[in-house]
């Protein structure tokens, strides 16, 4: 379970996610996602997301099998963290501190790419421009 807290003075800002975890894979995709849900409600996505490792409980569900379907068999117990929490963590951390780098770099490369392509379609619009009323051929 993960539970993040709102700001003290935005108390709606406070919200519970559950999953069944069963390894260190479905661990950090549920890490992403998390951060990815908090990242959305701030602006500049994706870098202000958080995902804290102080805000996760993991617990034990038991479960019977009666008749084709699962039910709990007793309470949950809460258990400490699993041995590849950290594995799951550095991996997440990884993916956040690349994101960082190299997104920036993405959207820089976009932009300029954006305004090359405007200014060639500028550039052939004022070509077929001034062939057709000097009657030569211009060349760039």
């Amino acid at each position: 379970m993960y539970e993040n807290r709102g700001h003290y003075m935005y108390p709606e800002d406070t919200w519970t996610k559950t999953r069944v975890i069963n390894n260190e894979d479905e661990l950090y995709d549920f890490m992403v996602e998390i951060h990815k849900a908090d990242a959305r409600t701030h602006n500049n996505f994706p870098f202000c997301g958080l995902c804290d490792v102080s805000n996760f409980t993991f617990f034990l569900e038991r479960y019977v099998e009666i008749d084709g379907e699962m039910f709990l068999s007793k309470k949950t117990e809460n258990t400490d963290t699993p041995d590849y929490f950290e594995r799951a963590f550095e991996r997440y951390h990884e993916l956040i501190v690349r994101a960082k780098k190299t997104l920036p770099k993405l959207r820089e490369a976009k932009q300029k790419r954006e305004k090359e392509e405007k200014d060639i379609k500028y550039y052939l619009s004022l070509k077929e421009k001034y062939e057709k009323s000097l009657d030569v051929k211009v060349k760039f």
